[in-house]
């Protein structure tokens, strides 16, 4: 299946889970107290994720099982440069308003940590765009950030929901960090040849459509799931057509 028409249907349902997430917060929550008021929404997003689930296999099954280096399965960005800047810019933003967040409302170390790691992901990936234009040598650091920052961002957002007992708020945001986290560990495993071609395939496109629904959250997050989004289209985009030079 072509690139494009397979990231515009990884999108199109993630936009659809966006606008039902969007509606859900906006009318079944009470503004008062925060408890969940019920309606159709939370069914059709919890239907919605498993088809995104379905639709992240069946795109995915051509991947293949073979474990290729960084620079043998993702091409030099053309194009794709300008979301993989934009995705850079977002990670520092959605990282400076966290940041900022946690020094006045609070001082709690994950945000704090999460956030520091968010603007140094996005520091790193325009380092690691600017080595793949160049077609330069490239090493396993320019993604570590981005796996330390997945770490904690789940915890972020986990620890404040552990004793919320209103499940529909918060699933959502969890889940898609969570699988965004681990798409980033498959990202960083090319460096190593730990990474399959199918693996990394799916759980990236399984983050897309999730990562675009979290979107509706509308606070800080979203800024960083708008750029998990970003980073793992371009990355889609991108495989298949190697460099030409080895990692070191």
């Amino acid at each position: 299946m072509n690139t494009m028409r397979r990231l515009g249907m990884l999108w199109g349902l993630g936009t659809g889970m966006f606008l039902l997430r969007l509606g859900q917060n906006m009318h079944d929550f009470d503004p008062a107290t925060g408890l969940y008021l019920g309606g159709s929404s939370a069914l059709i997003i919890g239907v919605l994720t498993v088809a995104a689930l379905v639709l992240s296999l069946l795109l995915s099954l051509r991947g293949g099982k073979h474990r290729p280096l960084f620079c043998e399965h993702f091409a030099v960005p053309e194009r794709s440069t300008t979301v993989l800047v934009l995705a850079a810019l977002a990670f520092v933003l959605g990282g400076a308003i966290m940041g900022k967040n946690a020094l006045t409302e609070s001082l709690r170390v994950a945000p704090m940590v999460t956030a520091a790691l968010a603007v140094f992901s996005g520091v790193f990936l325009l380092s690691l765009t600017r080595q793949m234009r160049r077609d330069e040598a490239y090493s396993l650091a320019a993604t570590l950030p981005l796996m330390f920052f997945g770490a904690f961002w789940v915890l972020t957002l986990y620890l404040p929901s552990a004793s919320d007992p209103v499940f529909e708020r918060y699933w959502l945001p969890i889940l898609a960090a969570a699988v965004s986290a681990y798409a980033f560990a498959q990202l960083a495993g090319f460096f190593r040849r730990e990474t399959r071609v199918f693996t990394f395939r799916f759980v990236a496109s399984y983050a897309v459509i999730l990562s675009v629904a979290a979107c509706a959250e509308l606070n800080a997050h979203s800024i960083l799931f708008a750029a998990c989004a970003l980073l793992l289209s371009a990355f889609l985009a991108l495989e298949g057509r190697p460099h030409h030079k080895t990692n070191e």
